[in-house]
């Protein structure tokens, strides 16, 4: 009896020294083409570039350059500007060999903007996560509601109450949300 417990606790400690010795798994790598802007003053490629900045901040993925993804758009003839839908940016991912692909759009409806992201998992071809938000009509915040989306979208800390400010029409007023008032 003495045996097995000694040979099960051997092979315990010698399975996680050899689990260790292969090192962490390698993070999956994400990629951002553009995000479709509807009705505000940023284009695709620069709304690609500020959501792909605030992803590089996760841990959890490997975030594809964004030289690295011009220079493969190009070569291989692909419009930056028109693909959005899960179908191209799954075929896209697959010739980049990436594992995940991230859109979505920014559209602006009256006094809202509507912020929309999509996950997707290349290899399955599925939308793994959808995140959908609306913040108020500010365009001179939307770096501010990038970053809070996309912390939001991933469940990392973000500022709750600028995500109010920029959300709720009557929260607090304050320079965030009434930027033409003294």
């Amino acid at each position: 009896m003495k045996t097995s417990i000694s040979t099960i606790i051997l092979f315990l400690l010698l399975n996680g020294l050899y689990a260790k010795s292969q090192g962490p798994a390698p993070k999956p790598i994400l990629t951002v083409l553009s995000v479709d802007s509807r009705g505000v003053n940023t284009d695709p490629l620069t709304m690609g570039s500020m959501v792909r900045t605030e992803l590089e901040k996760l841990p959890e993925y490997n975030v594809t350059d964004k030289y690295d993804v011009i220079q493969f758009m190009e070569a291989n003839k692909v419009s930056l500007n028109n693909c959005f839908g899960k179908s191209c940016l799954t075929e896209v991912g697959l010739m980049m060999k990436s594992d995940k692909m991230f859109s979505g759009s920014i559209e602006h409806f009256g006094k809202i903007l509507v912020f929309t992201y999509r996950l997707i998992d290349v290899k399955n071809s599925e939308v793994e996560k959808t995140y959908v938000h609306e913040f108020l009509y500010l365009p001179e915040e939307i770096l501010n509601m990038v970053k809070l989306s996309v912390a939001d979208m991933f469940a990392k800390p973000y500022d709750v109450n600028l995500m109010n400010k920029l959300s709720k029409p009557f929260e607090l007023d304050n320079s965030n949300n009434n930027p033409k008032v003294e």
